[in-house]
């Protein structure tokens, strides 16, 4: 069978939704399919992405016509699939966090259209208002919608809940905990993504806790004297830098899955981030706060635990992970859905 994956970003853009169109693309191309991506040059920059999709056919445009494949999965935007001329049955995959705000915390989703924009972009913006208004007439195009959360609520008379998956085999403890307390804050440092959050606490962990190493991925140098940045660390790195950290802390405030939360868990750290809906309905044992300074409260609660108990506490966090999502569980899943809708 023939898949075509259609996203209305470039793939160089390289955000969560990216990394899943990649990865279950050559995921599908292991066990046999034949698997083609299209994607319009909306955030096109200068990632090398095609080093990443060994025997992927990328075709990248504004116009697209497909008359030869089985099932096209659209990661759903709300009128971008008209720019695509085909008659295959076709799923709706839900990933945007627009479009579902109910997800979020209301500080990145405020009723101010003004704030709103500021926040996300005209782009977003326009996106957030035409979806709430011409939801269910924009899905009834589709033969069948995806959702990847059980927060999400959609009406749609096929709907399939197949959440997101990682490989417990790549993202487990592969090194030991470093000698010195480390946390770290995967993501763009972003407000929607918390980093303010994350910088906050840091300086009242610093505080009260002077010998912890603070660490951040996508920043450059150092931030206010503390957290060391990364810069951009690719895939293959992150377990490492998973396995040493003693806490992660991702307090993001806006997610559709939270794919970090799984990373670091089966990587064998405990997490502590928002509890938004999105992240609570994972139904992982992660530590719940708000405000940095619960953030800290937590964090010095984990630093301060017995040898023995946190041991426990990372042993169950991984654990958690694979019970739930691991590739092997949820993956089967996802192509049965793929070859349902294509039957139908």
């Amino acid at each position: 069978m023939k898949i075509v994956f259609v996203h209305h970003f470039s793939l160089s853009y390289v955000g969560g939704g990216e990394k899943f169109l990649i990865e279950t693309s050559l995921l599908l191309k292991k066990k046999g399919w034949d698997v083609e991506i299209r994607a319009f040059p909306i955030y096109r920059n200068n990632t090398h992405i095609w080093e990443f999709m060994s025997g992927i056919n990328y075709i990248e445009s504004w116009f697209h016509k497909v008359d030869d494949a089985d099932i096209i999965y659209f990661m759903y935007a709300p009128l971008i699939w008209k720019l695509m001329k085909t008659d295959v049955p076709r799923i709706a995959g839900i990933h945007a966090s627009s479009l579902v705000p109910e997800l979020q915390s209301p500080d990145v989703f405020p009723k101010s259209p003004i704030k709103l924009v500021k926040i996300h972009g005209l782009l977003s913006a326009v996106t957030y208002y035409y979806f709430r208004l011409f939801k269910d007439e924009e899905l009834q195009r589709f033969d069948a919608v995806h959702l990847i959360n059980r927060a999400m609520k959609f009406r749609h008379p096929n709907v399939y809940w197949v959440p997101l998956f990682i490989d417990t085999q790549l993202y487990r403890p592969t090194k030991p905990k470093s000698d010195e307390p480390t946390i770290l804050f995967v993501g763009r440092p972003l407000f929607k993504k918390g980093f303010d959050l994350f910088v906050k606490s840091a300086k009242i962990i610093r505080k009260h806790t002077g010998n912890v190493k603070f660490l951040a991925t996508g920043v450059e140098g150092t931030v206010d004297g503390i957290i060391k940045g990364l810069g951009l660390i690719h895939d293959n790195m992150l377990p490492d830098l998973y396995s040493s950290a003693w806490i992660v802390i991702y307090p993001s405030r806006i997610d559709t899955f939270g794919r970090v939360i799984l990373e670091a868990m089966a990587s064998g750290t405990p997490v502590i981030t928002t509890p938004i809906l999105s992240h609570i309905h994972l139904n992982l044992p992660v530590y719940y706060t708000s405000t940095p300074e619960e953030i800290a409260q937590k964090a010095q609660h984990i630093l301060h635990m017995p040898e023995d108990e946190y041991k426990s506490l990372c042993a169950i966090s991984r654990r958690s992970v694979i019970e739930q999502y691991d590739v092997e569980k949820v993956f089967p899943k996802f192509e049965q859905m793929l070859r349902e809708v294509a039957e139908r």
